[in-house]
C-alpha cells in the first residue's frame, strides 16, 4: 500500500498526479508484475490496483451501475444509450460513471495503454468534482474513489491532502502447487522483487525528490519496507497498512 501525501495541502494537481503515476508504472510495467499480482477470479489477468493513478475503458461506462442498479441497463450520467450486449459506453472518460474510475483520461472506446494516458487541469476539476459529491457504498463506481482520498474530500470538496493506492499480490505463485508450498519461500521472492522494483525507488524518491514534486510517500507491504505511513498521516490515513 502506497500513500501520497501533499505538501501543500492537496494531491489533486496535474503535476503531482503524473508523478504519482510514473512511480506507479514503476510496478505496472516491470516485467515480473503478473508473476506475483493477484489473479482475478477465473482468469490470468491481474486484480485492477485500487488507485485514481488509472483511466477508464469508455466502452464500460455505467457498467457497475447498471449491474447494482435498475435493469435492464439505462444510460448513467453522461454515459451512452445501451448497446446489444448491455452496456452504456461513452467516448471517453469525462463521465462519472466511467469504470475503472480514476483521475486519467482515454479516448478509445476498448481502453488505452499506460502511456496513452493523457490529464489536464480542466479535465481533472470536472471530473473531481463529480466525484465530490458521491456517497460512499452507495455510488458507484464513485465509492472507489472515495476509498482512495482522505477525509477531506467531499460533500463538495474536491481536494484531498492524500491519496492512498493498494496493489494486491497473491499466491500461489507461478511455479508453486500451492499457497502451502514452501509459503516462506514464496514470501520472500515477493519482499525480494518490491524491495528491488519499488521501494528502493521511493526512499530515493522521499530523500531527494518529494520537495521538487510536491508530495511526500508512505509505503507498507513486506518486512523491506521500513518507512511508515504513520509518521507521514493523520486522521482516516493513521490506519492504513497490509
Amino acid at each position: 500500500e502506497i500513500v501520497y501525501n501533499a505538501i501543500d495541502g492537496n494531491m489533486l494537481t496535474v503535476d503531482k498526479l503524473l508523478k504519482a503515476k510514473e512511480l506507479e508504472d514503476l510496478i505496472a510495467n516491470d516485467p515480473e508484475y503478473e508473476s506475483f499480482c493477484l489473479r482475478q477470479s477465473g482468469t490470468e489477468s491481474c486484480q485492477q490496483p485500487v488507485t485514481i493513478m488509472q483511466a477508464c475503458i469508455p466502452a464500460l461506462c455505467g457498467y457497475l451501475q447498471n449491474m447494482v442498479g435498475p435493469q435492464p441497463p439505462t444510460p448513467q450520467l453522461g454515459c451512452g444509450p445501451a448497446n446489444a450486449m448491455g452496456l452504456t459506453p461513452a467516448s471517453d472518460c469525462s463521465p462519472v460513471k466511467s469504470v475503472p474510475p480514476g483521475a486519467f483520461q482515454c479516448t478509445n472506446p476498448g481502453g488505452c495503454s499506460r502511456d496513452q494516458w493523457s490529464i489536464d487541469q480542466a479535465f481533472l476539476d470536472a471530473k473531481f468534482e463529480s466525484y465530490s459529491g458521491a456517497r460512499f457504498a452507495l455510488d458507484f463506481p464513485e465509492t472507489y474513489v472515495l476509498a482512495s482520498v482522505d477525509s477531506q474530500f467531499g460533500a463538495g470538496d474536491s481536494r484531498a491532502s492524500a491519496l492512498h493506492s493498494k496493489f494486491t499480490f497473491g499466491f500461489p505463485l507461478a511455479g508453486y502447487e500451492s499457497v502451502d508450498d514452501r509459503p516462506e519461500e514464496q514470501k520472500s521472492k515477493i519482499h525480494k522483487w518490491m524491495g528491488d522494483a519499488f521501494f528502493e525507488t521511493l526512499d530515493t524518491y522521499n530523500s531527494q525528490h518529494a520537495g521538487q514534486s510536491g508530495f511526500h510517500i508512505g509505503y507498507r507491504g513486506g518486512d523491506l519496507a521500513q518507512m511508515s505511513i504513520d509518521a507521514l498521516l493523520a486522521g482516516d490515513f493513521s490506519f492504513v497498512g497490509l
